[in-house]
């Protein structure tokens, strides 16, 4: 269904092929961040071909090696397949791992709204990205640190290095388990890392400069914004980002003591409304990992009904933003809206539910 209803009528036009094209080009030996990858676009006039670049850490040549082997209808249509499961998985997921018991038809309806309602999901599928498999790592990770597996642990978070931003959520989150001294899921990943890094280097030599300035070349050339630009005051910018920075840290002191269960998502929503603040964005397809936040915070007000109807606004609004063709409003008010949202959702949680959550993990 994914090939021949979408596929072969947008040719290359994937942010997957950029990928696909730079990992065969450096199996063969040849640095992907040394050459311009022709990626065809449709226009008007037909389709043309324009310059793109490989722009991503070189390990995903390796951890999604059966992808680059495929010939590129067949590996594109697969990978719009897994996007596809991924999208309906990852409710299912996230609301097991908050042991929320919900009857099949809500169940049902939550799945539909983040599926369907929250555009972001659907755009990643369309374009063939990589956000909601790396959020679906992530969750895997959540699951295996609370059941204390390290070795799955790592690899989860292994796979969630692909894209730039999300190797600065994995560094957090390593640097959590350290201070927790969960040593194990570090060493597995450190070692697994490293190992895959030398085998990069050995085949097209030292990449990290080159990797560094393409990301650079690439944010330019794709518009890259920043969610604080839309404040025009100059200091206002730097003002907004130490705020965020500074909350951030604060909640993790907040949250730093809880058990595995709970610190990892409440570690992992506060560390994406940052990273979506701070760091440059091209367009509003990175929002796509505020589903985790999302759906965590729709289960901490699942008992408050005042709540619920602005999360399901907040769930609907991209829809809004797209029809405006606003997208750097969305970037700032968006994860701006969900960090007080958590704000407020701690002091509840420590309140009315960590008591009881405790008392279960200690019978279990």
């Amino acid at each position: 269904m994914t090939h021949n209803v979408w596929v072969v009528q947008r040719g290359e036009g994937f942010d997957f092929f950029p990928r696909w094209y730079g990992a065969r080009v450096m199996l063969a030996g040849t640095n992907p961040y040394e050459i311009d990858i022709l990626q065809e676009v449709t226009t008007t006039d037909g389709p043309v071909y324009v310059p793109d670049y490989f722009f991503y850490p070189a390990q995903v040549t390796y951890l999604l090696l059966p992808f680059w082997l495929l010939p590129w209808s067949v590996s594109i249509s697969l990978w719009g397949g897994l996007l596809l499961i991924i999208a309906i998985a990852l409710p299912l997921l996230i609301t097991n791992r908050l042991q929320w018991r919900l009857s099949p038809l809500m169940l049902s309806l939550l799945t539909f709204i983040s599926v369907f309602v929250f555009r972001h999901m659907m755009n990643v599928y369309v374009l063939g990205q990589f956000t909601s498999f790396i959020l679906l790592c992530f969750v895997i990770a959540w699951w295996q640190i609370s059941e204390g597996h390290p070795l799955p642990a790592a690899l989860a978070l292994l796979f969630a290095t692909i894209r730039p931003e999300s190797i600065i959520i994995t560094a957090v989150i390593l640097l959590d388990l350290l201070l927790n001294r969960r040593w194990k899921v570090v060493g597995w990943w450190s070692g697994l890392m490293g190992g895959l890094f030398l085998l990069s280097v050995f085949q097209i030599g030292f990449w990290i400069p080159q990797f560094i300035s393409g990301f650079q070349v690439y944010s330019d050339e794709k518009g890259a914004s920043y969610a604080t630009d839309l404040l025009q005051i100059d200091i206002l910018p730097v003002v907004l980002v130490v705020l965020v920075i500074g909350w951030g840290l604060w909640m993790y002191t907040q949250v730093r003591s809880l058990p595995d269960r709970w610190r990892v998502p409440w570690l992992l929503s506060i560390v994406i409304v940052v990273i979506l603040l701070i760091l440059p964005q091209t367009n509003n397809y990175t929002l796509v990992y505020l589903l985790l936040p999302l759906l965590f915070l729709t289960w901490l007000y699942r008992s408050q009904w005042w709540s619920l109807p602005l999360l399901f606004v907040i769930l609907c609004s991209p829809w809004l933003f797209f029809a405006i063709d606003n997208f750097e409003v969305e970037q700032l008010i968006t994860p701006l809206t969900i960090g007080g949202y958590l704000t407020a959702g701690w002091f509840t949680f420590k309140k009315q539910l960590l008591p009881s959550l405790r008392t279960n993990d200690t019978v279990s």
